[in-house]
């Protein structure tokens, strides 16, 4: 995603030109899970899964 990006484990981290996106996302999980274990690889997963669609929206504005 643009010229350079990275997911640090809670965070998309974006460059596009002289531009930096820096996205954290905190989505609601619902349900329950075995462990915290679980919890947290779920809560992981669902907002590296927004933050990327949350990027492909903001990365073409970007002059």
């Amino acid at each position: 995603m643009g010229d350079e990006a990275f997911w640090d484990g809670t965070s998309l981290w974006m460059r596009k030109g002289g531009g930096l996106v820096h996205i954290k996302p905190s989505p609601h999980l619902a349900g329950s899970f075995a462990s915290m274990e679980a919890a947290d690889a779920a809560m992981e997963e669902r907002s590296r899964e927004l933050a990327v669609q949350v990027g492909e929206i903001i990365l073409p504005r970007l002059q």
